[in-house]
């Protein structure tokens, strides 16, 4: 039992921590590297060995597979860090592998936005976008939506960071504060019900917003095949 209650207060921190980093967005946006996304096209080259050079999808889990190195996790990652993970797994098989990646198709630059809008959907992610305007791409939202606990995840498929903006202080008190502002590959989701406890925050991540990202960014790359 107390094993148990011990699990359960470590996750409450760490999801606490989560807030805690989320009331300093713009610290994330300073972020000037590109990092790779799920649904991103791959160009994977190592010098002198053409067999090992392969076009790769970047899957929705964040995961790419390559000859030899086998699954490797590139969600996250710029294309130089990804260069040199692959290329120290080479070494088990090779003599100083030169290895380069180059993004060649910018897939992943897009958002989610999920829940209480008319028009929930992936969208096309453009610099400086926030979740008030996010949600503006989606038609608006709809007229039981609770726009005090609108949740924003980053990095869903790596470390997930959790935002909470309160998009009722932007339209009636203006606080812009409140209007957090994205990157690429962000969720925005706006609930029906005020997101208040621990209890409300696990069943709308688990049971609502990552099977319908899931689904959403499945159905982008069977597309884009």
């Amino acid at each position: 039992m107390f094993t148990k209650k011990l699990s359960f207060l470590v996750l409450f921190i760490l999801i606490l921590f989560s807030f805690s980093i989320a009331e300093q967005p713009d610290e994330a946006g300073k972020r000037l590297k590109y990092v790779i996304g799920s649904g991103d096209l791959l160009e994977v080259s190592v010098w002198n060995h053409p067999e090992l050079t392969k076009e790769v999808s970047v899957r929705p889990d964040g995961w790419i597979s390559l000859p030899l190195t086998g699954e490797i996790l590139a969600y996250g990652m710029a294309p130089g860090e990804l260069s040199e993970t692959i290329r120290a797994k080479l070494l088990q098989y090779l003599k100083d592998p030169n290895v380069s990646v180059i993004v060649s198709k910018y897939k992943s630059k897009k958002i989610l936005v999920l829940g209480e809008v008319k028009k929930p959907g992936m969208y096309q992610y453009e610099g400086g976008l926030t979740a008030f305007e996010a949600i503006g791409l989606a038609e608006g939202y709809n007229s039981h939506a609770q726009l005090k606990s609108i949740l924003i995840v980053r990095n869903p498929y790596s470390k997930p960071v959790f935002y909470l903006a309160n998009l009722y202080k932007v339209i009636h008190d203006a606080d812009m504060r409140e209007n957090v502002p994205l990157l690429p590959g962000d969720i925005v989701y706006v609930p029906e019900n005020f997101i208040g406890n621990l209890g409300d925050f696990m069943d709308y991540w688990i049971q609502r917003i990552r099977p319908a990202a899931d689904t959403f960014w499945l159905y982008k790359l069977a597309m884009d095949q």
